[in-house]
């Protein structure tokens, strides 16, 4: 009977760990590329009224991270065999079927959580996951053009709805305006860098990313408009002179590995590196709200 109890604990906590297991990794990629941005920038933008709200922009964010994630693993597991195997999908821990409910589950979820902090909340939940449907059942992530735009608007369900939350204001003033602009603006003219290392995978699926399309100017133009969006966020934002030269710095530093770094392992680092500098860009509306980077 002992053996029996451990046996079937043992098995349970098997599963529960495999199941948080799927769960991070989900989402892990993205920490660096939505979770943390995205955090950083409502609770300057907003800015953030209280712990509580806090955490739980925190977790609005999350999981809706993990719903649109597992949206696009579901509608992407012949690419992720070429570019990123560890996935859960491809290394066998869930199936498309299993990942397919829980992504309709989550869906419901979000809405319903975005529904209970108010209209403009479920407003960001509701367009987030037209946005999904239309990128990935849509297969609009298939033309640079597009995919591009839907991340776009994807960024700005997040930023709102996130800043909405932290500040729990009914209304967003000018300077949470003014940062969301500049935030979709800057995603939607740069994102492609996340492209430069998956050219291989996305060739052999027969997507039109801009590295593919215009494989000769994406580098040097993109790394171009991050050099110039760096100096005109340190003047938008009224950024010192030690504050506009760091930041400028970490924008040169990107754009020289874009344009000279070209295998897809040091694109991959490149990236990283890109993710450090758009969380300094998303940092910025601190300025606005507190002095904090007039050094």
């Amino acid at each position: 009977m002992v053996v029996r109890i451990q046996t079937r604990f043992s098995g349970a906590g098997a599963r529960l760990f495999t199941g948080l297991r799927v769960i991070i990794l989900f989402t892990y990629s993205d920490v660096k590329t939505i979770l943390l941005p995205i955090s950083a920038f409502a609770c300057v933008t907003g800015p953030v009224s209280s712990l509580h709200n806090g955490i739980l922009a925190v977790l609005w964010i999350w999981l809706h991270l993990l719903q649109c994630n597992i949206s696009n693993q579901c509608n992407s597991a012949l690419e992720d065999l070429l570019n990123h195997p560890q996935r859960p999908i491809p290394s066998g821990l869930i199936t498309e079927t299993q990942s397919r409910f829980l992504r309709w589950a989550l869906a419901i979820l979000c809405l319903c959580l975005s529904g209970l902090l108010g209209l403009k909340t479920f407003s960001s939940s509701f367009l987030m996951t037209t946005t999904m449907i239309f990128y990935d059942d849509f297969h609009l992530a298939g033309h640079w053009s597009t995919k591009n735009l839907c991340t776009f608007a994807g960024y700005l369900c997040f930023e709102v709805g996130a800043t909405l939350i932290m500040s729990r204001v009914k209304e967003l003033d000018d300077v949470a305006i003014r940062a969301l602009a500049c935030s979709g603006f800057i995603i939607l003219s740069t994102i492609h860098a996340q492209d430069f290392p998956d050219v291989e995978g996305d060739r052999a699926l027969n997507r039109a990313t801009i590295p593919i399309v215009a494989p000769n100017a994406s580098r040097p133009i993109t790394a171009l408009v991050i050099i110039l969006w760096s100096l005109y966020s340190s003047s938008i934002w009224g950024l010192g002179i030690w504050s506009s030269l760091v930041l400028s710095s970490v924008g040169l530093i990107v754009a020289w590995r874009i344009y000279f770094l070209r295998l897809a392992v040091q694109d991959r680092t490149t990236y990283r590196v890109y993710n450090a500098w758009l969380m300094m860009l998303h940092l910025l509306p601190a300025n606005a709200r507190w002095d904090t980077l007039k050094l």
